[in-house]
C-alpha cells in the first residue's frame, strides 16, 4: 500500500512537472508572438515617421500648419543663425545631456573663443567679443558688423537666453501680397522719398527707352512703381534691333529688383532666395518667343501678357520690321515665385513656365506672407543680431557643446535625428531660460 501511494505522489508531481513545462512553452510561444508583434509594429511607426517631414513654422502654431502660416523646410541654419524666419531667436539642438550640438564651423569658433565644451565657462563681454570675431572667421557675421557689435559692450545682453528679458524684436513684419500692395501705395503717397527709391524711370536708363504700358494704356512718362508692377499689368514694347532690346530688357529688370530687394528682411536667408530667384530670371529671359503678327504695337502689348519673357511679332505690312514686348508685371511673378521657392526649399506648388496659363504663380496665392523690413522698428539689426548671439553664447557657456556623429547641416539626418529622438531642441521658456524638448513642444517645428 505504502510503494502504491508513493507512486502515485510520483505520478501527480510528474504530471504537474509536464504540466508547468507546457505552460512555460505556452508563455514562451506568446512572448515570441508578442515580440515578433512588437518589432512589426515599431517597423511600421518607423515607416510611417520616415514617411512625415519636419517643417519649420515661422508662425508657431504649436503642432498644426496654421491657415496663415508659412513653412520652411527645417535647416541647421533656419534654428541656430539669425533671420526673420526664427524671430532672432535662437532654437537649439541639443543631445541627451543637454549640450548644444554645433555643426563643424561653429565648434571651431566655440573652441577658438575658448568656451569649454564641459559649460563650466563663465560668460563675460570679453569672452563675447572673441567669439563673435571667431563667427566672423568662420563666415556667419560680416566682418564690419563683427567691429559694429564687439565696439560696445551695449550689443552684449550678459543675461540673455539665461533669465535676462531679451529686447523686442519688431525688425521684420509678414505681409499678404495685397497688404503688400496696399502698404506700398499709402508709403508712395505720402513720401516722396521712399517713392523715388521704388519708382523705375524708363527715361534714366543707358539705354533707348521703350514704350511703356500700364494696364494696356500707354504711359507717356515712362515711369512706374514696384506697386504698379504688383497690382496690374505693366508692359514693355519696343522696335529696337534684338541687342538693343536685350539690353533694355536686363536694364529695367536690374532696375526692379534693386528696388525690390530693400523692402524684404534683410537676412541670410533672403539674401539667398533673392541670389537664386536673379539668376534663375537671367536664365529665362534671353531669347525671343515668336507669337505671330501684328498691326500695332498694341497687339504685342496685350500678346506679351500671356507669357514669361520676350515675345516678338511680324509686322504684316512689312516684315522686316519687328516688335518685341515684355510683361513686367510677368517678370515680377516670375521672380518672387522663384524667391519662394528657394525659401520653401524648392518644393513649393508654385511652378515657373514660359506660357502664363502654364505657371503657378506665388503672386496668385492670396494666403502667401512675404518677410518684409519693418521700418518703425525701434531697433537695428546689429543689435537683433547681437541679441541673438548673446543668448546663443550665454548659453553655450552655461551647457556646454558638443558635435555630431552625423552632418548635422544635412536636413535629412537632422530630421531622422529629431525624430528618433537622438537628439532634441531647446528653445526658450517665458521665464526667459532655455529648456529642452522633444521637437514637437516648441511650436515651430511641425
Amino acid at each position: 500500500m505504502g510503494i502504491a501511494a508513493s507512486q502515485a505522489r510520483f505520478l501527480a508531481i510528474t504530471s504537474r512537472k509536464a504540466s508547468c513545462e507546457f505552460q512555460s512553452m505556452n508563455i514562451a510561444q506568446e512572448k515570441l508572438s508578442i515580440t515578433r508583434a512588437q518589432t512589426q509594429a515599431t517597423q511600421k511607426y518607423q515607416n510611417a515617421l520616415n514617411q512625415t517631414k519636419l517643417v519649420w513654422d515661422m508662425n508657431g502654431t504649436t503642432g498644426t500648419t496654421s491657415a496663415d502660416g508659412q513653412t520652411y523646410d527645417l535647416t541647421y541654419d533656419i534654428m541656430m543663425t539669425p533671420s526673420a524666419l526664427n524671430g532672432y531667436d535662437p532654437y537649439f539642438i541639443t543631445n541627451r545631456q543637454g549640450a548644444i550640438v554645433l555643426n563643424s564651423r561653429m565648434a571651431t569658433a566655440a573652441k577658438n573663443a575658448g568656451i569649454s565644451q564641459k559649460g563650466d565657462t563663465e560668460p563675460t563681454w570679453e569672452g563675447y567679443q572673441k567669439f563673435l570675431e571667431q563667427l566672423g572667421v568662420q563666415g556667419y557675421i560680416a566682418s564690419s558688423q563683427v567691429s559694429s557689435m564687439t565696439s560696445d559692450s551695449m550689443f552684449y545682453n550678459p543675461t540673455g537666453g539665461i533669465g535676462g528679458e531679451p529686447i523686442d524684436k519688431t525688425q521684420a513684419s509678414a505681409m499678404t501680397l495685397g497688404t503688400l500692395i496696399a502698404d506700398l501705395e499709402n508709403k508712395i503717397a505720402t513720401d516722396s522719398k521712399f517713392a523715388d527709391k521704388v519708382t523705375i524711370d524708363l527715361n534714366s536708363l543707358s539705354v533707348p527707352a521703350p514704350d511703356l504700358y500700364v494696364d494696356s494704356s500707354k504711359v507717356e512718362s515712362g515711369k512706374f512703381t514696384i506697386a504698379d508692377i504688383l497690382s496690374g499689368n505693366v508692359n514693355i514694347v519696343t522696335s529696337e534691333n534684338e541687342t538693343t532690346m536685350e539690353q533694355q530688357v536686363q536694364a529695367i529688370v536690374n532696375a526692379m529688383i534693386a528696388s525690390l530687394k530693400p523692402l524684404f528682411a534683410d537676412d541670410a536667408a533672403n539674401s539667398q532666395a533673392f541670389e537664386y530667384a536673379t539668376n534663375e530670371l537671367n536664365k529665362m529671359l534671353p531669347g525671343t518667343l515668336l507669337v505671330g503678327t501684328h498691326t500695332s504695337a498694341n497687339d504685342v502689348n496685350q500678346e506679351a501678357n500671356n507669357y514669361n519673357g520676350v515675345v516678338t511679332s511680324i509686322n504684316q505690312m512689312n516684315p522686316t520690321k519687328q516688335l518685341y514686348g515684355l510683361s513686367l508685371s510677368n517678370v515680377m511673378s516670375s521672380f518672387l515665385t522663384y524667391y519662394a521657392q528657394s525659401l520653401g526649399g524648392y518644393s513649393t506648388p508654385y511652378v515657373v513656365n514660359k506660357k502664363v496659363e502654364d505657371s503657378v504663380f506665388v503672386t496668385q496665392d492670396p494666403d502667401y506672407f512675404y518677410i518684409l523690413k519693418n521700418e518703425n522698428a525701434v531697433t537695428e539689426k546689429d543689435l537683433l543680431v547681437a541679441d541673438f548671439y548673446s543668448s546663443m553664447y550665454n548659453n553655450l557657456c552655461k551647457s556646454g557643446w558638443t558635435t555630431s556623429s552625423g552632418d548635422i547641416d544635412d536636413k535629412d539626418y537632422l530630421a531622422h535625428a529629431l525624430k528618433n529622438g537622438q537628439l532634441f531642441v531647446s528653445s526658450m521658456h517665458d521665464d526667459y531660460t532655455y529648456y529642452q524638448d522633444p521637437y514637437t513642444l516648441n511650436g515651430h517645428v511641425i
